[in-house]
């Protein structure tokens, strides 16, 4: 709901017909903060960029894995997500209890989060393995390794979910794009109009003042340790896409499916315990020590168990075009005829 209000003009925003005043209405939020929020998302943006291009020097046939793998954030992880909330919300007494009770709103959260984030892991990958065997089409670690780049890549703009500093006002944070955005809105058309825009769309009043102000009051260094925990998100991502991949291809065991489900559940859970008071730079060194260690497991396992795969994609692969010319350029060879 907020990240649509926050896209608004301040000329869309300041129409409310009865504009509320609050004591924090000369608030603005500090140049530097937002400075350092700009270049955040900008090394962001180029580590996405650097991991296509080593995928694309490592692996071959990525295309298609990139595709699936944005399709299935996107379907599973948004749309998937959503309709369940609306669903529930339109079960008499549910919606009560989500403004009654926080704690259950978090927790239902984190249940349905693992579960829209295993199926697009999950049934991504096997949308992916069996196109590839269909068509009979060469793939290796790269497979999985373009498929969760792709989702990362998403994630990083529909932000679901995304941060560690708590949203009560919607289902989900959305990370360092989506508080510049928001604080963009504040400057620009003010702390007031922004709380009647919150209001006049449903939210109690009291609330969006707290909100607002809690989340331009967080320090700078919250909002650089996110970076730090969205980074540590791409590791969840590439292991559980990995994982996947070898119980795909049967060079895993199926139990190894439940730790695609542990893998997410441990992406989601810093965020929950964020969500219920936790503070937030504690929470990123829980994420950061979760994906080491996930990292660290899931690399044993493919040395272990896929040795051969591990060792295709250490390898960078030559540049075909290169290859041609240097064969043109070669001299052809010369014949000696024999003497009589």
């Amino acid at each position: 709901m907020l990240q649509n209000l926050i896209l608004r003009t301040e000329e869309s925003i300041t129409e409310a017909s009865e504009l509320i005043t609050t004591e924090f209405s000369d608030v603005t939020v500090p140049a530097f903060t937002l400075i350092i929020q700009g270049l955040a998302m900008v090394l962001m943006i180029a580590a996405v960029i650097a991991g296509f291009i080593m995928i694309r020097r490592h692996c071959v046939n990525w295309g298609s894995s990139i595709l699936a793998g944005a399709g299935a954030y996107m379907l599973f992880s948004l749309v998937v997500y959503y309709l369940v909330f609306f669903g529930l919300s339109r079960i008499p007494g549910i919606s009560e209890k989500f403004s009654s009770s926080a704690m259950l709103f978090v927790i239902l959260s984190l249940v349905i989060g693992t579960v829209c984030d295993f199926l697009a892991v999950y049934l991504g990958m096997k949308y992916v393995v069996s196109q590839n065997t269909k068509r009979n089409m060469y793939y290796d670690l790269g497979t999985p390794a373009a498929f969760a780049l792709a989702m990362y890549g998403v994630s990083l703009f529909i932000g679901i979910p995304n941060s560690l500093i708590p949203a009560p006002l919607s289902s989900s944070g959305g990370g360092i794009f989506y508080f510049f955005s928001l604080f963009l809105a504040v400057n620009s058309a003010g702390f007031d109009a922004l709380v009647t825009s919150l209001v006049q769309n449903g939210a109690a009043q009291a609330d969006a003042i707290t909100w607002l102000s809690a989340c331009i009051d967080q320090t700078l260094w919250v909002y650089i340790f996110e970076m730090f925990f969205v980074i540590a998100r791409f590791v969840f991502f590439l292991c559980a896409s990995v994982i996947a991949y070898g119980v795909l291809r049967e060079k895993l065991e199926k139990k190894y499916i439940g730790f695609i489900a542990a893998y997410v559940f441990l992406a989601l859970l810093p965020i929950v315990l964020a969500n219920i008071g936790l503070n937030a730079i504690i929470c990123t060194a829980m994420s950061i020590v979760f994906a080491a260690a996930v990292f660290y497991y899931t690399l044993r396992i493919v040395k272990q168990k896929m040795p051969e795969e591990l060792e295709r994609v250490s390898h960078k692969i030559e540049n075909r075009n290169n290859r041609r010319d240097q064969d043109k350029q070669k001299p052809m060879p010369k014949i000696v005829m024999p003497k009589d």
